[in-house]
């Protein structure tokens, strides 16, 4: 477990760790990475 001040600081500190995280718990905070990463995907499996 790790304390978090926020999601949004959850998001952009565990986002550091690239793939060597999974967040099962809070469901917000794994539905905003969920969204973060999907919209990385998009941009750069567009071309």
């Amino acid at each position: 477990m790790v304390p978090i001040e926020s999601l949004e600081h959850a998001c952009t500190e565990f986002l550091r760790l690239r793939a060597e995280v999974e967040v099962l718990e809070p469901r917000e905070l794994r539905e905003r990475l969920t969204a973060t990463v999907r919209a990385l995907a998009g941009r750069y499996l567009a071309d």
